[in-house]
């Protein structure tokens, strides 16, 4: 599982972001990093968005706190969850990796500071 930085369709595209600067020294980190966290919108949209924003997260705990916007967007399919029929219309969610439950942990968590969350369902 992988996250790549997706290219921009604004007026900055074209533009290679360059994220070296953050590994200068801490005090660079800190004020490069709140900035590069907090002005940015992390979308996650592949097939696998759940387990990926989880790594993604995960992989980041002293960035949690800059991380201001967020957006996940899910593809309902066509498959028939198992379990009891009270839980089909949850199965989008849940999926078969079982990380929906640490994404909302990690997403609720006080080491995160979320102003906007979106949440994108497409159903047929």
């Amino acid at each position: 599982m992988t996250y790549q930085l997706a290219v921009s369709r604004s007026r900055h595209a074209g533009k290679k972001v360059d994220l070296s600067i953050l590994h200068v020294c801490k005090q660079v980190y800190q004020e490069s990093a709140e900035i590069f966290y907090g002005k940015n919108t992390f979308s996650f949209t592949s097939s696998f968005c759940i387990p990926t924003a989880a790594t993604f997260l995960r992989d980041r705990p002293e960035s949690l706190r800059f991380i201001k916007s967020l957006e996940l967007r899910l593809l309902e399919t066509e498959e028939e969850p198992e379990g009891p029929r009270e839980y089909i219309r949850s199965h989008v969610l849940w999926g078969r990796d079982g990380l929906y439950p640490e994404l909302c942990g990690l997403l609720s968590s006080s080491d995160m500071a979320l102003r906007r969350l979106s949440l994108i369902i497409e159903t047929y």
